[in-house]
């Protein structure tokens, strides 16, 4: 996140200078004097001189100081191997004290703390003197082998030469004389590794002091020095307890969700029963709704050949091999309005013969036709399929408490960035599952335990893929969770999701159509030939009664492969210019019918325990402390 954070504080600066009216030119700073006493707990009290001179009116001078920033250590990274990582730091800046000038507006905003000295309703010219006093907080720096002082002295954004520049940084605590020793300095443009601006200093175990001349324009001056374990006393940890609390109530949540789940009275379980025949009064559309609770373009294609054999449609295949339908007669008045809405996508405006590659782009009509289907079962409380169960509610709250757990799982508490993460790594994946998950239970009941399984594990890696990009990129050192827990919280999640698929309950009726649909299904599977003679024989429209059924159960080829040897008469509603037998009708007219449906009709409607304790280096403008200030 440290990328952010440089981005952040680019832009604020940027922002800043803009609002204030900011330019370049105009004025540049004669002298800058920074003092610093810095207590044992690692609090700065900072004095801050600059005697400015304007060489054009301007209204006064601003300040702005990083709160947030980031500062490079080696750290273990997920394969236990140390590299150089960027910690997360939050400061804070208290007892603020100006003189000079009126303070005009004092903020933070950007991830800095900005202070605007002067009047907007009159200018300055020549020497202005500006003194700012702060109180300047370190958080606990998390390295856990030694201290540090890392602190940015003259920030990288001070846009006009610095004629003079001098300093005195002094200690509460002696430095011990190794530490005085390993003092070093990085000057230059932000970033830079070496120190090229000549500073005369004096450095003891009681005060640092020093100066230079003719600090160009974005120039930063920082000071690095190693320091014991322990040199700092009594320095402020991050407060982690509303992370812990919201943490326990996500806890919390995840173990009622689970009792309800296993807790909770199921229904009756389905009994499948072999069935020769299909539902009497049930489309197959509607089988297919009651299969999955779901209308797809595949149930409304098992309704051509369904609307054949009921004598209200006669299907002709051309000599291009084009599906023509030819309308016979009108469905009754009390046909179901799914079926009637079709029936005027195939045939508007009183036409009686259509050819379904030539309908073009029916995909709003289509969707009427799906949402008309799936009314016959969601409006008719004898026929409703399934209900959930209200406890699965209680999921929103676990998606708020672990919202909040993550976005409050960084040392920097409760920032925008953290929110906007938690949201990529944990709301939408978590929401996108658990409608997955509610969806998908409706087909538990017909989908094979190899599908079920498959698909659980693509989420499954789903998952782990996401925990491992959160524990990676999004997880600041020094977070209350280690990679270990954070990979468990995902988890406990997941695993909470799928549990919510029993909240879906099957109502009794769609539980008893199902063991009979279960029971026809296997029988269309499985059923010998003699017994197939035997039903055709007793009833000539066996055959094509059954295929509409097969189809919505995706079993047409095997149901006409099954007749390949049975005598089959040709249906008077099917007219073919090629060579008539069961498996031929069945293999042109489903492949057929599916394709032109799906590609013309509904065209448009798919629809951690953290390593660390080596500082990596450091480098200009990279420490605490530093910002910049201008006109305006």
């Amino acid at each position: 996140m440290h990328r952010l954070y440089r981005l952040l504080f680019s832009f604020a600066l940027l922002l800043v200078s803009a609002c204030a009216f900011a330019d370049l030119g105009g004025f540049y700073y004669e002298k800058v004097k920074y003092e610093a006493y810095v207590h044992k707990n690692n609090e700065w009290d900072v004095k801050e001189t600059f005697v400015i001179n304007f060489l054009e009116p301007r209204h006064g001078f601003y300040r702005f100081i990083p709160i947030k920033f980031s500062l490079w250590h080696n750290a273990k990274d997920a394969w236990g191997d140390m590299k150089p990582t960027a910690f997360p730091y939050i400061v804070d800046i208290d007892d603020v004290e100006v003189t000079g000038g009126p303070i005009h507006e004092q903020k933070e905003e950007m991830g800095n703390y900005v202070i605007m000295i002067g009047d907007e309703d009159r200018t300055v010219e020549g020497l202005q003197t500006y003194v700012i006093s702060y109180k300047f907080k370190y958080p606990d720096d998390r390295l856990s082998t030694k201290d540090l002082l890392f602190h940015t002295i003259l920030g990288a954004d001070m846009n006009e030469e610095i004629r003079h520049f001098d300093f005195r940084i002094e200690f509460e605590k002696p430095l011990p004389q190794m530490s005085v020793d390993s003092l070093r300095w990085y000057s230059g443009v932000y970033g830079n590794l070496n120190n090229i601006i000549p500073i005369e200093y004096e450095a003891t175990p009681l005060y640092i002091a020093g100066e230079c001349d003719s600090i160009q324009p974005n120039h930063a001056i920082t000071a690095y020095m190693d320091l014991p374990e322990g040199y700092y006393e009594g320095v402020e940890k991050v407060n982690y307890f509303w992370h812990y609390l919201w943490l326990a109530l996500t806890v919390v949540c995840m173990l009622v969700i689970i009792y309800r789940a296993f807790a909770m009275d199921r229904g009756r379980s389905v009994v499948k029963t072999i069935e020769f025949y299909p539902p009497d009064g049930i489309s197959s559309a509607e089988v297919g709704v009651i299969i999955d609770n779901s209308a797809d373009v595949g149930d409304i294609s098992s309704l051509i050949p369904w609307f054949a054999e009921q004598g209200y449609l006669k299907i002709e295949e051309n000599q291009s091999k084009k599906i023509e339908l030819t309308k016979l007669q009108n469905l009754p008045k009390d046909a179901p309005t799914y079926q009637k809405k079709l029936m005027e996508l195939f045939f508007p405006n009183g036409k009686k013969t259509v050819n379904l590659s030539q309908l073009g782009d029916k995909s709003a009509q289509m969707s009427e036709v799906k949402s008309a289907l799936k009314k016959v079962f969601d409006e008719d409380g004898k026929k409703k399929l399934v209900k959930l169960d209200s406890w699965v509610f209680l999921y929103l709250l676990l998606l708020l408490f672990g919202t909040l757990t993550i976005a409050t799982n960084t040392v920097h508490f409760f920032s925008f960035d953290e929110l906007i993460f938690s949201g990529i790594v944990w709301v939408v994946p978590s929401a996108l599952g658990l409608s997955l998950r509610l969806s998908g239970s409706d087909s538990d009941l017909y989908t094979s335990a190899w599908k079920r399984t498959s698909y659980f594990l693509l989420k499954f890696v789903i998952m782990l893929v996401l925990a491992l990009t959160y524990s990676e990129e999004l997880v600041d050192y020094g977070c209350p969770m280690a990679k270990w827990e954070i990979f468990a919280f995902f988890l406990a999640n997941f695993l909470t999701v799928e549990l919510c698929g029993r909240f879906n309950l099957n109502t009794d009726y769609r539980i008893d159509m199902m063991g009979r649909l279960l029971g026809f299904k296997e029988f269309i599977e499985t059923a010998e030939k003699d017994n197939l003679e035997r039903l055709q024989m007793e009833d000539a429209k066996y055959f094509y009664r059954v295929l509409p059924y097969a189809m919505v159960f995706g079993l047409a080829k095997t149901w006409a492969r099954k007749f390949k040897t049975i005598t089959v008469e040709k249906p008077d509603w099917y007219s073919t210019y090629g060579v008539y037998s069961g498996t031929n009708l069945t293999n042109h007219l489903v492949s057929s019918v599916n394709d032109t449906v799906r590609s013309h009709i509904s065209s448009c409607s798919h629809s951690s325990s953290h390593g660390g304790g080596h500082h990596g280096g450091g480098f200009s403008g990279g420490g605490g402390g530093g910002g910049g200030g201008g006109s305006w």
